[in-house]
């Protein structure tokens, strides 16, 4: 009997979120393995909460809360847009602590090339070394500034990736 099959017999290039990649529909990757631990939490949760409740008699506004006041669920809220604010703002933190952090990393990397420049300079003066063509220090703040925007602009992506 022949194999039926909703999807093609062959890979399939799709577009998606501007990458194109290609995919095997009959013969997919295997899933990663990360998720298992949270799944067998939850199958063993579930167990528990029937295991309880299975020759439970009382009607279910007994057993758990389903009902609640308007200001209930207005503290539940509040509670929750706490939670969520608080949440952002470490996040944010860190963030602000990581541009300070990388802020004084350049300026230390700039104050050493500085020194380094004049270390060559002195050097070269006494005939010591030969002719070195270092960047002009003057003009690398510059260049480092745009490269320390790009790379801060980058870090904060990637955090806000995470976050969602």
């Amino acid at each position: 009997m022949p194999e039926i099959s909703y999807f093609p017999k062959k890979k399939r290039t799709i577009y998606s979120h501007g990458i194109n990649f290609e995919y095997d529909f009959n013969n997919p990757p295997e899933n990663k393995k990360g998720y298992l631990a949270l799944r067998e939490k939850l199958i063993q949760d579930v167990q528990d909460f029937v295991a309880e409740y299975e020759n439970c008699d009382l009607p279910l506004e007994q057993v758990r809360k389903t009902t609640y006041t308007p200001l209930e669920r207005l503290e539940w809220q509040n509670n929750m847009k706490t939670e969520v604010l608080e949440k952002w703002l470490k996040k944010s933190r860190k963030l602000l602590d990581d541009k300070k952090l990388f802020e004084k990393k350049y300026k230390d990397t700039l104050k050493n090339l500085r020194k380094y420049k004049k270390y060559v300079d002195e050097l070269q003066s006494q005939g010591i070394i030969s002719e070195i063509k270092l960047p002009d220090v003057e003009d690398t703040p510059k260049s480092e500034q745009q490269l320390q925007r790009d790379a801060f602009k980058n870090k904060i992506w990637k955090k806000i990736k995470k976050m969602f």
